[in-house]
C-alpha cells in the first residue's frame, strides 16, 4: 500500500506553503511600491520636458509665420529704396 500522509502532516505543509506565499507577496508589494515611486518621478520629468518642447514648437511657429515674413518684408522694402 501507499504511504499516505496524515492530516496533521498535510496541515503543516499547507501552513508552510501559505507562509512562503505570504512572504513572496510582501516582497512583491514592496517592489511594486518602489516601481510606483520611480514611475511617478519619471512621469514628472517627462511632463516637464514635453511642456518645454511644446513651448519651443510654439516659438518656432510664431517665428516662421509672423516674424520671419515681417523681417523679410522690411528688408526688401529698404533694399528697394
Amino acid at each position: 500500500m501507499q504511504d499516505t500522509p496524515s492530516n496533521e502532516t498535510l496541515a503543516v505543509k499547507i501552513d508552510a506553503l501559505a507562509a512562503v506565499i505570504i512572504a513572496n507577496q510582501e516582497v512583491i508589494n514592496e517592489k511594486q511600491a518602489l516601481i510606483l515611486a520611480q514611475t511617478t518621478k519619471t512621469n514628472g520629468r517627462v511632463t516637464s520636458l514635453e511642456k518645454f518642447k511644446n513651448i519651443w514648437v510654439g516659438v518656432i511657429i510664431v517665428v516662421d509665420l509672423m516674424i520671419l515674413p515681417l523681417a523679410m518684408a522690411i528688408i526688401l522694402h529698404y533694399m528697394k529704396l
